[in-house]
């Protein structure tokens, strides 16, 4: 198999496991990939397994995806580069900078509790009718309180999902839960000047889910399509049902993603260089998504479908037989009782939503 000049200096740039897929088969590794024992000749169908569909699908923006790789549970980020397909495997080093994120968070924690308990004594002795500019103040000060909890969370969590497995399925319809989601976060955004439309199947559809991580992942997927709505602009959101997989979608019509960032937005602390854009964050938030996806045995495409703003789906085989029932069993709130589409989309809500104390 004749080496490409330009795809091999791509793959040697890349520090992860990488390498390139022509037709079914990888034509090319870099030296990370090759030290997994993953060779130039062998089909990539061996690695993909249940997302096959997804795969064979897939043909322009980026697409995360998981892989069995020696035994081993790997995710993969997928892009087109020329006729072929270029993978990208997460790090596997990354064991020791998540247990520092969730340490950090711990010690954290503390001293937020602190301020929340500062700002429900305060709120009780402030006359908010005297000065309009106090309430003001205090709805500023009760947002920053939810964004830097979510940061917590998401800092806490991240390792918790990193093997992509949960210990929280339940089987459950899943119909009723995002249609709650789309519902809630419908109210929400008017205030942002935007309106969500939204879709879900007509039928009851049961299937194994750890309803607050996947609710966690729509969220985020709303989160960023409001971070690049234009003002006045509609988001569309919708459920859909083909054959036994379940697709999640997220859709804006505004400015949308550039290209040339889709393949990096899904990785913990990835910034463009030189981009000093609050919108991209540290990735912790759509690294949610990706575990979302991947926990429940699925995928993310990122793409454009109108070549204008960005569409996020969020594909789920529906599986029924690897979960428990529901049951009066009790389940930990990760937000720890706090409202968790006004912590979600804190850092996208007008702070005049927070105004009532914590």
């Amino acid at each position: 198999m004749s080496s490409n000049p330009d795809i091999t200096e791509v793959l040697s740039l890349i520090s992860q496991p990488a390498f390139y897929v022509l037709g079914d088969q990888i034509s090319e590794c870099n030296d990370a990939a090759l030290r997994l024992l993953i060779a130039p000749g062998t089909a990539i169908s061996n690695y993909i397994g249940r997302v096959s569909h997804e795969y064979d699908n897939f043909s322009n923006g980026c697409l995360i995806l998981p892989l069995q790789i020696n035994g081993r549970y790997s995710s993969a980020t997928v892009t087109q580069l020329g006729p072929g397909k270029l993978f990208v495997l997460d790090a596997e080093d990354h064991t020791a900078e998540l247990r520092t994120l969730s340490l950090t968070a711990a010690n954290m924690r503390q001293p937020l509790s602190a301020m929340i308990a500062s700002s429900n004594s305060l709120s009780h002795l402030i006359d908010k009718e005297q000065d309009p500019k106090v309430l003001e103040h205090i709805e500023q000060f009760n947002r920053n309180l939810y964004q830097m909890h979510r940061m917590l969370c998401n800092m806490s969590d991240v390792l918790q999902y990193a093997d992509g497995v949960s210990k929280n399925m339940i089987c459950q319809n899943i119909v009723s839960i995002v249609e709650a989601i789309f519902q809630k976060v419908q109210s929400l955004i008017e205030h942002c000047g935007l309106r969500l439309e939204y879709s879900v199947p007509d039928e009851n559809i049961l299937c194994a889910v750890d309803e607050q991580l996947l609710e966690r992942g729509i969220l985020n997927m709303i989160s960023n399509a409001i971070k690049f709505s234009d003002q006045g602009g509609i988001i569309h959101a919708s459920l859909i049902c083909r054959e036994k997989t379940l697709y999640i979608s997220v859709t804006n019509h505004g400015q949308g993603i550039p290209t040339q960032l889709m393949g990096s937005i899904f990785h913990r602390y990835r910034r463009q260089p030189g981009l000093e854009d609050s919108r991209y964050g540290l990735g912790l938030g759509l690294t949610l998504v990706r575990s979302a996806a991947i926990v429940h045995g699925g995928t993310v495409l990122i793409d454009q479908p109108d070549r204008n703003g960005t569409r996020i789906t969020m594909s789920i085989p529906i599986r029924q037989g690897d979960a428990r029932l529901r049951s009066e069993r009790i389940t930990i709130d990760y937000a720890g009782g706090w409202d968790h589409a006004l912590l979600e989309l804190s850092d996208v809500l007008p702070a005049s939503l927070y105004q009532f104390k914590i």
